[in-house]
């Protein structure tokens, strides 16, 4: 704290002359307590601070009256412990002059007693920091209000300092991209450290561009590393601010991930092509499927009447094989297109999945166990028994296959409670295995059409045709999936409450 001059150290003549020069440029005003006396004396530039006469000699009581009540309580109390404990003080509190402007005093005052003197006096000094005072303030409401924005908005918010290199970064960057503080850094080199490589050197080009040019802003998308290793797609947007000379001296800026766009953008295309293939696909298999049911339609004629060459007949059985899996086939296509001609009935899913397992298990490898675990309480749906059977089929045979070494499908039913609370409850089918599971860029795939990790020709469509089945029953269909843990279907259909439901014994 600084010690405050002294009165009886203040020189004179021309010294004394620059000294009040000096404190009325400073806008400092001294002043002294005579303790014995109770009174104050103030310096003429104190006095021309609160608008007082020069020869204005206030008593302590007058004197704490210029200050607001709540400063005044602090000056009083300040005063208290100087004189008392011989404790320096420097308070800054609201004042009012005698012509009732506002001001804000810095008070600073020291207990000293002069050789011979009876008792202690306080001498000090009063500055009018106002002007001091309401920057601050208004710095003060600034930092407040960028803080109140930057934790409101979603963005990763971002002030990069040129001359010292440092970067700040505001909440953001944790609430988006797991980042603390400490691990994000200060420097611009980890920042760009952060970017992904395959864009680093664009971001790089075009941010050197900005900076040589004349323009006060920059923006640009890129992928950003989160903390947990994935890579997340921001849009940047920032302000240059440059120097008299031009030079950019300071960028602030934010990043917004756009991931979720980007992900909705890619499948809003997977989904225009996977319509436009089924439209085609669907056309393609309506027609092959007439071509087939008349070429199945002869040979069951020829085999009324069979050939008696033992080598004909097995080539027409041949033929008759051939034509029964192109017409599997086809309805793999149809299913996709959703252009199946469904016969809807009204169902109880537990009784179809018994059924279901009981025919799925001579189609599936002898080490393969199957395990049903169904769920009570079920509501009838409306679907058709013949679809949703292959569905199941189908889901069984993919885990199977994602388990070569065997091991054990579990088959669960449920009923999912609906999110809103006008909505319907959904019954569930969930199809789970413990097999090799799916990497994300297999799982992203899983219901495309002719995509497949099996090096079998024609493969590549069962999985399409469960997803085209189940949207076409008003269902939704979605899968969990772990590389070494295993792969998780679940198949989600809408419940009819027309009637009761009807209970789990009768058949």
């Amino acid at each position: 704290m600084s010690s405050a001059p002294h009165l009886t150290d203040f020189p004179s003549c021309g010294q004394a002359t620059h000294l009040r020069l000096t404190h009325q440029v400073a806008k400092v005003g001294s002043w002294s307590l005579d303790t014995g006396t109770g009174r104050l004396h103030w310096s003429p530039e104190l006095c021309a601070l609160l608008e007082v006469g020069s020869n204005y000699l206030p008593s302590l009581e007058e004197g704490l009256a210029f200050f607001l009540p709540s400063g005044r309580r602090r000056v009083r109390s300040a005063l208290d412990r100087c004189l008392n404990e011989g404790i320096p003080f420097d308070v800054d509190a609201p004042a009012r002059t005698a012509r009732g402007n506002r001001i804000r005093l810095r008070t600073l005052g020291e207990s000293v007693r002069p050789p011979g003197a009876a008792a202690a006096h306080i001498h000090g000094i009063c500055q009018n920091v106002t002007s001091l005072h309401r920057m601050r303030e208004a710095l003060r409401i600034q930092e407040e209000r960028f803080r109140l924005l930057a934790s409101a908005t979603n963005d990763a918010i971002w002030d990069w300092n040129l001359e010292t290199d440092d970067v700040w970064w505001n909440d953001g960057v944790e609430t988006l991209f797991g980042y603390r503080q400490e691990e994000v850094g200060t420097e611009m080199a980890r920042w760009m450290a952060m970017i992904h490589p395959d864009d680093r050197a664009e971001v790089r080009a075009s941010l050197t561009e900005a900076f040589k040019s004349r323009s006060t802003t920059w923006a640009g998308e890129h992928r950003f590393r989160r903390a947990d290793g994935r890579w997340a797609w921001v849009l940047v947007r920032a302000q240059l601010v440059r120097n008299e000379s031009g030079r950019v001296i300071r960028v602030v800026g934010g990043m917004t991930d756009l991931t979720s766009h980007h992900e909705l953008e890619q499948q809003l295309a997977r989904s225009r092509n996977l319509e436009s293939l089924g439209r085609l696909a669907g056309g393609i298999a309506h027609d092959f499927n007439n071509a087939l049911a008349s070429i199945l339609g002869s040979i069951e004629l020829l085999l009324l009447d069979p050939p008696t060459d033992p080598q004909a007949r097995a080539d027409l059985e041949q033929v008759r094989q051939s034509a029964r899996r192109g017409a599997r086939l086809t309805g793999q296509l149809l299913a996709l297109a959703r252009r199946q001609v469904l016969r809807p009935e009204r169902l109880v899913l537990n009784h179809l999945v018994e059924d279901g397992i009981s025919t799925a298990r001579p189609m599936l490898p002898r080490d393969i166990r199957l395990k049903f675990r169904p769920g009570g309480g079920m509501p009838p749906i409306v679907a058709d028994a013949r679809q949703l059977e292959a569905v199941l089929h189908q889901l069984l045979v993919n885990s199977a296959e994602a388990m070569p070494d065997g091991g054990t499908i579990l088959v669960e039913t449920m009923v999912e409670e609906p999110v809103k609370p006008d909505g319907m409850p959904l019954v569930v089918l969930r199809v789970r295995d413990h097999g090799v599971g799916m990497d994300d860029t297999t799982l992203e795939r899983a219901f495309d059409p002719f995509f497949t990790t099996k090096s079998e020709p024609g493969a590549g469509l069962g999985l399409a045709a469960v997803h085209g089945t189940i949207i076409q029953s008003g269902g939704t269909v979605d899968v969990e999936s772990t590389p070494g843990v295993g792969s998780t279907f679940t198949v989600r259909l809408p419940t009819e409450h027309t009637e009761p439901p009807m209970a789990e014994g009768v058949r």
